[in-house]
């Protein structure tokens, strides 16, 4: 492991404990509720983009813990990126699409799209910052971390409380 990512094997061993247990607390939801979540168009989606970005992010914390070149785990995060962006577009635009037919507000889109965007802009960034060999990079992938764990919170919370109002 290079030293720089040593440096963060306290961070890593954290996230990939927590994000572990908020991927089974949004599997647990989605179970508990998934005749609710499948009476509407975009929940499914949702539900999935909820653990999807749990699952990066856990792997993410995983690989960031293997002993390996900075620029291996760079092209690691780079794929998880681009992954991770075939993902929100697949499920924004499923969810953008149910809430249209729902009539809800178009603040609740944007505010949908602002949460998929704070996810993986920084993970872009940060993946390109360690691909050019800048290890500042992992600051961003903390703020990915950050933002993913904030946004998967919320949605346990839509997926297992708000569904039932």
């Amino acid at each position: 492991m290079t030293s720089v990512l040593g440096a963060w094997i306290n961070f890593f061993s954290t996230v990939a404990e927590s994000a572990a247990t908020l991927t089974g607390l949004v599997i647990v939801a989605v179970s508990v509720n998934l005749q609710k979540i499948l009476s509407y168009k975009h929940l499914p989606a949702r539900a999935f983009g909820a653990i999807g970005a749990l699952v990066i992010v856990m792997i993410m914390a995983m690989l960031a813990l293997v002993p390996q070149p900075l620029i291996a785990y760079a092209v690691e995060l780079a794929l998880a990126a681009v992954l991770g962006w075939f993902m929100h577009v697949r499920t924004a635009s499923l969810v953008f699409k149910g809430h249209a037919e729902l009539g809800r507000p178009l603040s609740e889109r944007i505010a949908l799209l602002a949460f998929g965007q704070a996810q993986l802009v920084p993970l872009t960034i940060g993946a390109g910052l360690l691909c050019l060999g800048h290890p500042t990079g992992l600051y961003f992938v903390a703020a990915t971390v950050v933002a993913s764990l904030i946004v998967s919170v919320i949605n346990a919370w839509v997926l297992l409380v708000e569904i039932l109002r």
